[in-house]
């Protein structure tokens, strides 16, 4: 049988601080869900230090540590640190980081679809059709010339 172990925790002597060496499932849902509604890469980066520091740290449990920024973290050295110390946490934030290119990436070709698709119907001239006793007949020539116009 294996001997499915793995730690609990890390501590990093360094900053004297527990870390939790790895993502829950559900914290990474809550990250990625946040990480998504982000405008722009540096914004994703700073949420996702700040919610993996939230979910698997003490450091803003007290009032008084809820002053660190970004700069601080980083430029210290203790978010490499960390990294560092939690080969595991790495995995998660790969696994995070590809799951919000994913839904972002998605996205970006749903908008482009539908501007193509607005582009294509707004330039159909639907006036040389008599829209008021429509037939299937008619439905099907505008319906080959949308597609004709998609296909250019």
């Amino acid at each position: 049988m294996l001997d499915l172990t793995y730690p609990q925790k890390v501590h990093l002597e360094k900053w004297d601080i527990d870390v939790k060496p790895y993502l829950t499932i559900e914290s990474m849902a809550l990250i990625i869900d946040d990480l998504i509604m982000c405008e722009n890469g540096l914004e994703r980066d700073m949420k996702l230090i700040a919610g993996i520091l939230v979910a698997r740290t003490d450091l803003y449990d007290g009032e008084e540590d809820a002053d660190y920024t970004y700069e601080d973290l980083v430029y210290s050295g203790f978010w490499y640190d960390l990294l560092n110390a939690c080969p595991i946490l790495r995995s998660n934030i790969e696994t995070i980081y590809r799951e919000v290119e994913d839904y972002l990436g998605l996205n970006r070709s749903i908008i482009r679809l539908i501007d193509s698709l607005t582009n294509v119907v707004e330039s159909v001239d639907v006036s040389k059709f008599d829209l008021t006793n429509i037939d299937t007949e008619q439905i099907n020539d505008i319906v080959k010339k949308i597609s004709d116009k998609i296909g250019e």
